[in-house]
Order: structure tokens, then sequence, then C-alpha cells
């Protein structure tokens, strides 16, 4: 019985670690990517929403460049600075794991299948052995095989 234990004790622990795997389609470099290219398209934008209206005013249109109808984050970019905006919005980042590239996020979850599948047939065979029962969330295609 203890055996059993320890077994579904790993297993439990691979599931959870594959579980948070499948989760993070980035890493964290790639989202402190994603989060600079899109603070650069919103910068980009905000300065020219804020170049129309300075033209308005210039135009003789109320001077008003705050009245801009958009998204906050040009606006924010625009007024703040691309720069502290992309500060602001990472200031959590240390809380997103590391994380794997691609590759090596696939070649970790083969390597979990691999083991769990192992493990999980070691398991069957114990419980089968020693009359105990199975998981409630045991494989169908592990119990059967």
């Amino acid at each position: 019985m203890r055996k059993i234990e320890t077994l579904r004790a790993r297993i439990a622990a691979l599931q959870v670690e594959r579980a948070a795997l499948l989760r993070q389609k980035r890493n964290r470099a790639q989202v402190v990517d994603a989060i600079g290219d899109l603070v650069q398209h919103w910068a980009a934008e905000g300065a020219d929403l804020v170049a129309r209206e300075l033209q308005r005013a210039a135009e003789g249109g109320p001077p008003d460049p705050l009245r801009i109808r958009t998204e906050l984050g040009p606006l924010f970019a625009a007024l703040l600075g691309a720069d502290a905006v992309r500060a602001a919005l990472l200031a959590g980042i240390e809380a997103i794991p590391v994380g794997l590239d691609a590759t090596d996020r696939a070649d970790k979850l083969v390597t979990l299948g691999v083991e769990l599948d192992r493990l999980e047939k070691d398991e069957e065979r114990l419980c089968e052995a020693e009359g105990v029962d199975r998981r409630p969330d045991a494989r169908p295609e592990i119990v059967l095989a």
C-alpha cells in the first residue's frame, strides 16, 4: 500500500506540472516582448491621436486634446511615455514563471507524458495485485491495457 501511495503522489505532482506547462503558452521573455511590442504600437497610435487633436486646436477647434475617444493604452503611452507604460505593465512580471521556449516545452510535455504512462501502468499493476481501488481519475487506456 505504501508503494501505491508513493506512486500516486508522484503521479499527482507530474499532473500538476503538466497542467502548468499546458496553461503557460508563453514564457516570461515572450510576455515581456509582447508587452513591449504592444506599448510601441500604442505609443505610435497615441502620438498620432494627440497630433490630430493639437492640429484641430491650431485650426480653431476647441483646445481639448484629452477629448480623444480611444482606448486608454494609446492615450497613456502618448501622455506618460512608452517606457513608463511598459514599466507599469511589467511591474509584476516576476510573478510569471520563467517558463520554457516552445521546443523545450514540447519536449518536456512528451517526457512528462511518457513518465506518467509508466507510473500509471505500475500503479494499475499494483492495484490489481494488492486489491486496492483505482483512483477515480485513472485513465481508461491504462486500466484497459
